[in-house]
């Protein structure tokens, strides 16, 4: 019977202080253990499917195929957030015939970019913003724009979009690609779903819908950078509406079983069917409603989702689906007696220097060092300052 073991994820500190890299734990594994170890991440962005995809499919799916009992399910299948954080993991007299762990992600993480910083990076100044916003602060909670489309960082959104690509894809952001070369039996699984319906799945964060879905757009095209630097046998790419369908549902937990590699003690097709029964819910019929409805918001959206499109095309191509799926776009123009003003690309002589830099709190940009849990004086991120450290920063 195939064994899981549960793997912690140690981050060590590299030249670049910007950065982080992953010592793999399974180095000293013999090659028999090795072979009998499995690791799972679940990387996309916000509004994804990760609570569906990790709750409604993974976690039962391994408890049924590996036939693990119910009693021993929180102590043989861990599923949080990644890189394995320093969990309380507990069981460990717990006699389980298999284990497992599913890590994910929901990308902007939120231990590498707080809300604040989240405004800063979209626009110029906190008075931008509607609500009881401090002075000369950004919001730590969501609040809307004054006027909707207006005071980017770079003064229209495409060329603020095109600057927030460019400082996150150098930022000391958690590279996918890097963490599982440096884990080799990591397998990833990347979440893609039909990029309005993503933005709509939340309410108006940063600040609106525009802005929502540029926060989204520069996450996505760095997660296709990270998709583009892994081999094709490291990752799939897994259609949240695919599980919607129950015919569907069964032939991803099947293809998840053989992308992973390990030998069922249950039929798949009966396993998954028992995870359907039990643990899926399907997504919410009110933002599915407002995602196709046509609005202005609608219309934001796809402008968005047209203008970085081409970036992650790599979750789009057939042979690196879990399940064959075609997306069929439906985009919604509105009617208008008045010419669209829309602004141009941004200008070929464009680069950073042209937009005002993000206010971001200086302390949040210390050297990064590899502490994971608040305990340890880390506030929760992945490569993150000491106390001290925050004191010479401030000071």
């Amino acid at each position: 019977m195939m064994r899981w073991l549960v793997a912690i994820i140690v981050l060590a500190r590299v030249a670049d202080s910007s950065s982080c890299s992953v010592r793999d734990p399974r180095k000293n594994d013999s090659p028999a253990k090795r072979a009998k170890s499995v690791d799972i991440f679940v990387a996309g962005v916000e509004g994804s499917g990760h609570h569906g995809v990790v709750l409604g499919l993974l976690q039962p799916l391994i408890k049924h195929t590996l036939q693990i009992e119910s009693a021993q399910e929180k102590a043989c299948i861990k599923t949080g957030e990644m890189p394995f954080y320093e969990m309380d993991r507990g069981g460990k007299g717990a006699r389980c015939v298999a284990r497992g762990n599913v890590g994910w992600e929901s990308f902007p993480s939120k231990r590498r970019i707080f809300e604040n910083e989240r405004f800063a990076m979209l626009y110029e100044s906190p008075d931008c913003l509607a609500g009881n916003v401090p002075a000369g602060r950004f919001p730590g909670r969501w609040n809307k724009l004054k006027e909707p489309d207006s005071c980017y960082r770079c003064g229209g959104w495409r060329a603020t979009l095109e600057d927030l690509y460019v400082r996150h894809a150098v930022s000391d952001r958690l590279r996918v690609a890097a963490f599982q070369r440096g884990f080799p039996s990591l397998k990833v699984i990347f979440l893609w779903r039909n990029f309005i319906h993503s933005v709509f799945s939340h309410p108006p964060w940063d600040g609106g819908i525009r802005g929502h879905a540029m926060m989204l757009a520069a996450h996505a095209a760095a997660l296709a950078d990270d998709a583009r630097n892994m081999t094709n046998g490291s990752f799939r790419v897994l259609r949240y509406e695919a599980l919607q369908d129950p015919r569907s549902y069964s032939e991803a937990a099947e293809a998840i079983v053989d992308f992973l590699g390990y030998a069922p003690s249950m039929p798949v097709r009966e396993a998954a069917a028992l995870a359907r029964s039990r643990a899926w819910r399907q997504p919410s019929s009110e933002h599915a409603a407002n995602a196709e409805k046509a609005s202005k918001d609608h219309e934001r959206a796809a402008e968005v989702d047209e203008a970085f499109r081409d970036r992650w095309a790599i979750f789009l191509r057939p042979e690196h689906q879990l399940v064959p799926f075609v997306e069929r776009r439906r985009l919604i123009r509105l009617k208008s007696k008045k010419k669209k003003r829309d602004e141009d690309a941004a200008p070929a002589n464009w680069t950073t220097a042209t937009c005002l830099a993000p206010k971001l709190e200086p302390c949040r940009r210390c050297t990064p060092v590899p502490v994971t849990t608040a305990a340890k004086g880390g506030e929760g991120r992945w490569c993150v300052h000491t106390k001290e450290q925050l004191t010479r920063c401030c000071n």
